[in-house]
């Protein structure tokens, strides 16, 4: 597959409406039942999730704040032909048997010596791929998002503590949810181990979900005087989490909004619920991971049967999140033609949908590349020896970043509704649907990784 062949197919389909994803049976948005949990993951008491439509809490900040994007360089698979240093042998002899300070041995390699292509043993390379996207990923991008739920919730105190704030202090506030959504769309694609537990997925944020039911949710817990005192006691998703947080703080309706509604208190209180809830689940999730999971996923034991099973666990949801994406996010907002469904968005009031996208796209890179560690992309070289495919598939990455650089400045809700801003979102759509296919095919065929669902279906 080539990159010339996908811009043949952009052309095709400029005009036409974002194609379907298959796979998964859906992409179902956020809601597929978390690990060690029975039942949907939106077990709500005013109706539960819509219709299967889409919106809800955003994110912001393209994923790149305060410490910039995991997706960084690669280490390019670390060979050079196979040669040896210090000691190295000529005609690739060795004498006595043995091997020389810079040969190798068993496929290992010593005192500086290299693996030449496609010389690393599975078991070796995936070990590295593991150790490499736990430690240099998933883990900080895990701490990353804890710190922002700390920091929203000291702004929250703050802002509430002013006797009469005003929209510069709102501003701020709202500057502090942005971040935090910035850093959850990050690990929006990790929804297994213990961010997949109890529901707290769900709990942090509970998508597709109609921003009508999250204004009647809201409103309704507000004038029946909820108790926060003991946090949220139930299992309304959507009361507690990033969207109804969204709601409170950017809603401009005059009597709703919290600069000039008559019941600002209780508005004030409501999000310091939402803000310690949120850090709380954090906390716990990465307090488990640390303590325990990121072991079990590194060693392939545990949760894991194998290596390999925590690889596909990875990918099952690496592919899922993909899908939810050019479905969710991307295709129903578009609906079928002008003005399309701006209810669907994603962000309904802080309109930071598009700003999601590129810290999700961000953060499926790190998974698959580990950044500047061995991922997968080396893996592919090491152990497969297919710079061609780790080429590809980097060029598809690029792909999809350069046109999302020509939307930056722009609004989801703004390009849905005129005709050159809907032939922008079918080429992204495109792009990533061309993504999904190289991965879950040549990518999928080439390291035997089984996602877990029928992803080699194509499109």
């Amino acid at each position: 597959m080539t990159i010339k062949s996908d811009l043949l197919i952009l052309s095709i389909v400029s005009s036409l409406s974002l194609p379907l994803l298959s796979g998964c049976g859906g992409s179902g948005g956020d809601s597929a039942t978390p690990t060690n949990n029975a039942g949907a993951d939106n077990g709500t008491s005013d109706g539960g999730t819509s219709d299967g439509g889409t919106s809800g809490g955003g994110t912001s900040g393209g994923g790149t704040s305060d410490g910039g994007t995991l997706g960084g360089g690669t280490l390019g698979g670390g060979t050079s032909d196979g040669g040896t240093s210090d000691g190295g042998t000529s005609d690739g002899g060795t004498s006595d048997g043995g091997t020389s300070d810079g040969g190798t041995s068993d496929g290992g390699a010593s005192d500086g010596g290299t693996l030449a292509p496609g010389e690393m043993p599975v078991a070796e390379g995936q070990s590295k791929v593991l150790g490499a996207v736990s430690d240099s990923v998933i883990t900080p991008m895990y701490q990353s998002f804890l710190d922002s739920t700390q920091s929203l919730a000291s702004a929250t105190n703050t802002y509430c503590n002013i006797s009469e704030p005003q929209q510069s202090d709102l501003s701020q506030l709202q500057d502090s949810w942005k971040q935090v959504n910035s850093q959850w769309q990050m690990i929006r694609a990790t929804k297994f181990g213990p961010l997949a537990d109890n529901f707290t997925y769900s709990r942090i944020q509970l998508w597709p979900f109609l921003p009508s039911r999250i204004v009647s949710s809201v409103e309704s817990t507000i004038e029946t005087s909820y108790d926060f005192s003991q946090g949220f006691n139930d299992s309304t998703h959507q009361r507690q989490g990033l969207p109804a947080f969204e709601y409170l703080v950017f809603n401009q309706e005059t009597d709703t909004n919290i600069l000039t509604a008559a019941d600002k208190a209780e508005r004030c209180n409501y999000l310091k619920a939402i803000a310690s809830n949120v850090n709380n689940l954090m906390t716990s999730v990465n307090s488990q991971w640390v303590s325990e999971f990121s072991q079990q996923f590194k060693a392939g034991n545990g949760e894991f049967e194998s290596s390999k099973s925590a690889l596909e666990t990875l990918f099952k949801y690496w592919f899922e999140y993909l899908e939810v994406i050019a479905d969710d996010k991307l295709k129903k907002p578009l609906g079928l033609d002008v003005p399309g469904k701006p209810e669907e968005l994603e962000s309904h009031w802080a309109q930071v949908s598009l700003q999601s996208i590129e810290s999700n796209i961000t953060s499926l890179k790190a998974l698959y590349d580990a950044g500047d560690e061995f991922g997968f992309d080396d893996y592919l070289v090491a152990v497969n020896n297919r710079e061609d495919l780790k080429d590809d598939i980097n060029e598809r990455f690029e792909v999809i970043f350069a046109i999302l650089k020509t939307m930056e400045g722009n609004k989801l809700a703004d390009l849905i509704q005129q005709s050159e801003g809907r032939e922008k979102i079918n080429e992204l759509g495109v792009a990533i649907t061309a993504l999904r296919t190289v991965m879950s095919t040549d990518f999928v065929q080439v390291t035997d990784i089984q996602p877990g669902f029928n992803t080699n279906d194509g499109d």
